[in-house]
């Protein structure tokens, strides 16, 4: 074997930093994190909020964009920075699904650990009617989240158009319930407005400086190395490519997968665990028969159409000019102040509603059966129950789930992915689209994209074709599971019928919680780190 660690963490993402971070707090335990991708810790691109930047997916016979994105400490380094937190009752359902210790109460204080979060301003509390609850607050997280300046009308206009419908936000969305229209922090440092991340925050250059963590980019591990002389096998270690195509070998104590819910099933499997039935048709040697490994993959799923607004309304299009945009670049480079230096993103979320407000029992009663032929498993019956109780905002939960089904060797292939809305979901975004809950400050009559007005259940299913994409929250591929048809891992993120081998990120997600899913990663993370360290003093 080659060098030998405690731990090697395959993946250098959000929870991959972090947990190499917790468990290196302690200078006995020696940790090697290996990334595929470069570490871009300096780069403006990342680092500035206003120039992060995205592809526009595709879809209805054309390539949906779902980017793995490539820099150490991505997600985080790539995402819109929206520092959300989940509502109790998604979290609960974790718990409902037999995962005990994973209940909103057992996961909060790791919600409070990884982040500081900073008071809003008072402009922001004026221009949006802001609250919080100082008990939400946390203050000691390495994550920075904070409220920004420069608010818009268009921000206003969203809370108080909610806010008629019954459908503001009634408490501090930290304290676990999300419901309704509200101004979510960000993960900027207030200090000098840069990206809080994971590589700023949990691989900071005190934490560089630690001679029991080493970190190593642009390394493809190949697969995992297993000893197969007891009654189950044993992860020794992994095989990696480094970046002139040599192979070299680290040994472990443990190995722990954080790659992502859209590379970890591919590295289970090329590693002998995974459907018998899918590794044989491929030559694959089977280590561990597992059928669950890639299935009960999850997004959050949004149908976008845009409309003109009134002259005169300020909007993000103004920095398409370069002129101005160059302006902006060079005011944040002088001195980090300047629209580019903030997020200003308003949210909301709501349970079945229109225009009007929220639907009746009878109606959310007639979706749900709509739906029905759909609801085959424990957690799509907990989700039904949300949804017909009102708890949890409908586009949140689809009722869908897809599947990773490839085994591959080579590091740029192709990975399906997935995820699409039953049709009986149409008739909720035909009304949504036909009737935005908010007019104020559209220009009547103008010009909309998709050019499509969603006044039949035909125009409704064009616009979706046209631009219904997952939102970038890929999780559940190796769902955490007690027992049930689609486990993968257990509730110490064990992979079953394995030794010596976690998951810890995304990947392990049940049902996929509320909201931009970044901040359960880091609490995950954190868990995890208190888990294995509970483990090693038994």
């Amino acid at each position: 074997m080659g060098y030998s660690f405690d731990y090697v963490i395959v993946g250098g993402g959000t929870a991959g930093l972090t947990l190499a971070s917790r468990l290196t707090d302690d200078a006995g335990i020696c940790v090697l994190v290996v990334e595929a991708d470069p570490d871009n810790v300096d780069d403006p691109l990342v680092l500035t909020p206003g120039l992060l930047g995205g592809m526009i997916p595709e879809r209805n016979n054309r390539k949906i964009a779902n980017a793995r994105r490539k820099m150490l400490g991505s997600p985080s380094g790539m995402n819109l920075m929206m520092a959300l937190h989940p509502s109790r009752r998604s979290l609960d359902a974790w718990a409902a699904l037999g995962n005990e210790g994973w209940d909103y109460d057992s996961m909060s204080p790791y919600f409070q650990k990884f982040v500081t979060t900073h008071p809003p301003p008072q402009g922001a509390k004026d221009v949006v009617g802001l609250a919080y609850y100082d008990a939400a607050l946390s203050t000691n997280g390495p994550i920075h989240a904070s409220f920004c300046e420069g608010y818009q009308s268009t921000n206003t206009a969203w809370m108080d158009n909610f806010k008629s419908l019954g459908l503001q936000m009634l408490s501090d969305m930290r304290t676990g319930n999300a419901m309704g229209a509200f101004r979510q922090p960000s993960s900027i440092n207030p200090v000098d407005n840069t990206r809080s991340y994971a590589t700023t925050a949990y691989y900071s250059h005190e934490v560089r400086e630690r001679q029991n963590l080493s970190v190593v980019t642009e390394t493809l591990v190949k697969k995992i190395i297993f000893d197969q002389g007891g009654p189950e096998p044993v992860a020794r270690g992994i095989v990696v490519e480094l970046a002139n195509a040599s192979e070299i070998t680290y040994e472990a104590k443990e190995v722990i997968l954080a790659a992502g819910a859209l590379m970890m099933p591919e590295i289970l499997k090329i590693s002998g665990i995974g459907s018998r039935k899918l590794l044989e048709s491929y030559g694959m040697p089977v280590i561990v028969d597992n059928p669950a490994v890639g299935e009960n993959l999850q997004d959050h799923s949004l149908a976008c159409q845009s409309f003109e607004v009134d002259p005169g309304t300020p909007s993000n299009d103004v920095i398409r000019d370069p002129k101005l945009l160059e302006g902006l670049i060079a005011l944040y480079q002088d001195n980090h102040q300047g629209p580019l230096g903030g997020s200003n993103t308003c949210v909301a979320y709501v349970p079945l509603a229109d225009h009007t407000g929220t639907y009746s029992a009878k109606a959310k009663g007639e979706f749900l059966a709509a739906n029905q032929q759909h609801i085959k498993y424990a957690e799509d019956k907990i989700i039904a129950d949300m949804i017909q109780a009102g708890y949890e905002p409908i586009v949140e939960y689809m009722l869908f789930h897809g599947q990773t089904n490839t085994v591959i060797s080579e590091p740029n292939s192709l990975i399906d992915y997935l995820a699409l809305v039953r049709p009986e979901n149409y008739v909720t975004v035909m009304t949504m689209l036909n009737h935005p809950l908010s007019r104020r400050n559209l220009k009547a009559g103008g010009a909309r994209v998709p050019d499509v007005k969603a006044d039949s259940l035909e125009n409704a299913i064009d616009i979706v074709r046209q631009s219904e994409i997952g939102v970038f929250h890929p999780c559940g591929s190796c769902s955490m599971r007690l027992k049930d048809r689609s486990r993968v891992v257990d509730t110490n993120l064990r992979v079953y019928g394995a030794r010596g081998l976690r998951v810890v990120d995304a990947s392990i997600f049940p049902p996929v919680p509320v909201g931009n899913i970044q901040s359960v990663v880091y609490a995950v993370a954190e868990k995890a780190a208190d888990i294995i360290k509970a483990g090693r003093r038994q």
